[in-house]
């Protein structure tokens, strides 16, 4: 999560998921709930299965959001409706996913 506010029935900001089956998505939540514009989406298989020991990084710079795994660029999306917020990381399983496929061993937020 990138930029992110959360309030009582608000949620702004923008989302970066990687999908274990090997995607990769970029969306803006625009405020009320379920209100979200996708900016980026590779489908399933345009991109690598994550797997143990990848790196994976999502930075934002102005209006420039850049994804990256293992220091290669995977992506990078223009946007600029949201100027502040806090950065985050979450969980949803999809995909078939189970909670036992998550191993995060690190996880750093901060300013570029």
């Amino acid at each position: 999560m990138l930029r992110f506010n959360i309030t009582a029935h608000n949620a702004r900001g923008y989302e970066v998921m990687w999908g274990v089956a090997g995607y990769i998505a970029v969306v803006r939540w625009n405020g009320p709930a379920g209100n979200f514009t996708v900016l980026f989406d590779s489908g399933v298989g345009g991109v690598p299965v994550p797997v143990d020991g990848d790196v994976l990084r999502a930075e934002i710079s102005g209006s420039q959001i850049k994804v990256y795994r293992n220091g290669a660029l995977v992506t990078t999306v223009l946007d600029s409706t949201w100027l502040s917020g806090q950065p985050g990381i979450g969980f949803w399983p999809v995909d078939g996913a189970i909670p036992e496929s998550y191993g995060w061993k690190q996880f750093r937020a901060g300013g570029l």
